[in-house]
């Protein structure tokens, strides 16, 4: 019965420490299995953002390192932001209220932010 217990306890730490390991916060069960569909829509155009801003942002390096034309790859991050913002406009006409919602609306001000600072 002591060694059941003891694998147990093993077990939950080894979880523990995955989940803090690939995305940061200490859980049991990773947030993806926890949240909504419509919160891992919100976190999926997180994610596609955070991709499109890194991709300006190494653009912007690389043209400065290397002397290359990388208008291309800046404008390609741009449209991407752009489509971002579009499907985030068509998933908060349908979201309800919740945390979900503000999640929408934070990201939402996050980009229009970008935005304006970007161009």
């Amino acid at each position: 019965m002591k060694k059941l217990l003891v694998l147990i306890a093993v077990v939950a730490v080894g979880l523990v420490v995955y989940n803090y390991a690939t995305t940061g916060t200490l859980a049991l069960v990773p947030p993806s299995l926890a949240m909504s569909q419509d919160e891992r829509a919100v976190a999926d155009l997180e994610e596609r953002f955070e991709d499109a801003r890194r991709q300006f942002s190494q653009a912007g390096r690389g043209a400065g390192l290397t002397g290359m034309d990388t208008t291309g790859d800046a404008e390609g991050a741009l449209r991407s932001v752009q489509q971002i913002s579009n499907d985030l406009r068509e998933l908060q006409k349908r979201l309800p209220a919740g945390p979900a919602k503000q999640k929408a609306e934070t990201l939402a001000a996050s980009i229009q932010d970008y935005a304006k600072n970007v161009r």
